[in-house]
């Protein structure tokens, strides 16, 4: 509960800061720094479906813990936005940052309803309760192929340890698999922030594994890596590269 009241706070407070960032014509105030197969990928994906002119910002994982990148964020961790003067730490403050001040209500309902109480349940959903068996289980099976942290974090989990995560995944999917019931989208016949933060998450539990015999899901993320924003954001660029208006919401 404290967690979760932590991160609550935190998301608040991304989406209260200042509203009042300048976009000079023909300039972006917004970068994005970014290491691939990271949560990064998620506002990368985001921006995309928006169609935001944005700098993106390649990081080497050496680059982390590098005393300027530290000055950005202390632990030294991607993803950061950096809006103008203002700076966005952690992925779905991040996501959310961006559906409220870019995306509009195609990307975000109106907080006055259902459907905006469902979109921030499965944020939270996603990072407090689906992503740390998720984790565990990529930790165990390909401590090297994904980069979750940056260098120094905890040593791979124990064999006893993934065995329980991946029992505890299965029991975790039951409400996406009841949100997913004869309806293409979390919040329904829209596509919104949550099916990237969530979206995201189940690409990582589909390359453990963790997705067989869920064709629901399957189904899920077959709509979700179709998006042409996703494609987009999954093409790698070498170093820094500002990427211009070629997205939309769809």
């Amino acid at each position: 509960m404290v967690r979760f009241e932590f991160l609550f706070r935190c998301l608040q407070s991304a989406v209260n800061l200042s509203w009042s960032v300048a976009m000079p014509d023909g300039a972006s105030p917004l970068t994005l720094f970014y290491v691939p197969r990271t949560r990064a990928f998620r506002p990368r994906w985001l921006m995309e479906e928006i169609g935001l002119h944005y700098r993106l910002e390649r990081m080497k994982r050496a680059d982390l813990a590098a005393p300027f990148y530290r000055a950005i964020d202390p632990l030294g961790r991607v993803p950061v936005l950096r809006d103008g003067a203002v700076t966005v730490i952690e992925s779905s403050a991040i996501c959310l940052w961006l559906a409220e001040r870019y995306g509009g209500a195609a990307l975000s309902p109106p907080a006055d309803g259902q459907q905006r109480a469902d979109l921030m349940r499965w944020l939270f959903f996603a990072q407090t309760t689906l992503e740390p068996p998720v984790e565990i289980v990529i930790r165990h099976r390909h401590p090297r192929q994904f980069a979750t942290e940056p260098a120094g974090g905890p040593p791979p989990p124990t064999p006893r340890e993934a065995d329980a995560a991946v029992a505890r995944f299965g029991v975790l999917v039951e409400p996406l698999l009841r949100a997913l019931d004869n309806r293409p989208f979390l919040l329904g016949q829209r596509f919104s922030v949550a099916d990237v933060v969530v979206g995201d998450l189940l690409v990582w539990a589909r390359a453990v594994s963790l997705l067989d015999g869920e064709p629901v899901l399957g189904d899920y993320l077959e709509r979700l890596t179709a998006r042409p924003a996703y494609r987009r954001a999954r093409a790698e660029p070498e170093g820094t590269e500002t990427i211009g208006k070629t997205g939309g919401s769809r």
